[in-house]
């Protein structure tokens, strides 16, 4: 992996690099991933520090804590809320892109479903926004809607909603959202190595595993209607024909 301009440089593209078997823009090994994470500390979703509180190394533990507090068993979704926003550390300043560009990264490395649901937050945040014309967004948030593709009309919603990994997606855009708290301790970013590892070899193992009748690789089914918090309701997503609106919910110290 090369970083052109040293770990965290605003305004410079970290370029990750190619291997046999592989897409060029692939993280290729766990400690690669782990030094891109570091690479997060004094990284901003923005290059003019102008966006969110927090640096993307705290946004990044503040997602996934969130997440593995109220999902314990579902490392895939904390670990997805742990690199989503790598995209804008990759490409600094792609806010319409950054999802895709974080999705294709680690997708060889982590697996389908983490892409996937890293790959949809964006679009999570568009069906969010057409659901809930009144939930509040940041500044910066409600400032890139726009350039991600606006607020989803009721066919692409309803389209969004079908996707398998919508409500999941769902659930980590309002951590993603939660996640944005200046002095909150979430842990260290060492702490995920060992389920890094883990998915990484569970990811090596399903690219060879039987697929089920819809072609996905068997035992990565995920139950539905679950909030980013135990007590909560479930996300917005249509149930028997109407919108059951997500609670916007804030940031709660461990």
């Amino acid at each position: 992996m090369e970083l052109s301009s040293g770990p965290g440089a605003q305004g410079s593209e970290v370029r990750v690099g190619p291997v046999a078997g592989r897409p060029v823009g692939s993280v290729r090994s766990v400690e690669e991933l782990m030094e891109l994470l570091r690479a997060c500390r004094g990284a901003w979703d923005t290059p003019d520090r102008s966006g969110d509180p927090v640096d993307l190394h705290d946004h990044a533990l503040q997602t996934a804590h969130l997440l593995r507090r109220s999902h314990p068993a579902d490392k895939e979704l904390q670990v997805a809320g742990l690199v989503h926003d790598l995209g804008h550390l990759l490409r600094p300043g792609d806010d319409a892109g950054h999802a895709d560009t974080a999705a294709r990264a680690v997708r060889p490395l982590l697996g389908a479903r983490v892409a996937g649901l890293v790959r949809l937050h964006v679009a999570a945040k568009r069906y969010l926004a057409s659901v809930e014309p009144d939930r509040t967004l940041s500044s910066r948030s409600a400032l890139t809607l726009r350039a991600q593709g606006g607020v989803m009309g009721p066919k692409e919603a309803a389209a969004f909603a079908r996707d398998p990994l919508a409500e999941d997606a769902v659930t980590l855009r309002q951590a993603d959202d939660a996640g944005k708290v200046v002095g909150l301790d979430a842990g260290v970013m060492d702490d995920w190595r060992e389920i890094l590892d883990i998915l990484a070899r569970r990811a090596g193992r399903s690219r060879t595993a039987p697929a089920d009748a819809e072609g996905a690789p068997r035992g990565h089914a995920t139950p539905l209607g679950r909030g980013l918090f135990p007590t909560d309701p479930a996300p917005g997503l249509p149930v028997g024909g109407r919108v059951v609106p997500a609670t916007s919910w804030q940031a709660r110290s461990p």
